[in-house]
């Protein structure tokens, strides 16, 4: 898998991040609905954008939105380890 690949999903996880953060910033919302709402980001993200991790490590779906469903799994929880980050550098 290229380097490139990666640094696209872990920019992609840091926007969902920043998206979700700003869409819901004063707003009480649940932290379940939080996750799913990053979820749905993160797909529509892969999708958009052609996302394909498991292509990159040469397991190509016969039907080829399944790697992109996956790996915007991948993007919207890595968006919650984005913000952790994030909390940790703001201390």
């Amino acid at each position: 898998m290229e380097l490139q690949t990666i640094t696209g999903v872990f920019i992609l996880a840091f926007f969902t991040e920043g998206l979700v953060e700003y869409l819901f910033a004063k707003k009480e919302v649940s932290q379940p609905v939080l996750k799913y709402v990053a979820l749905a980001i993160g797909i529509g993200l892969a999708i958009a954008y052609n996302v394909d991790l498991l292509a990159g490590v040469g397991m190509v779906s016969i039907v080829p939105v399944i790697g992109n469903i996956v790996s915007g799994i991948v993007i919207g929880r890595g968006s919650n380890y984005a913000n952790d980050f994030v909390q940790k550098l703001k201390k």
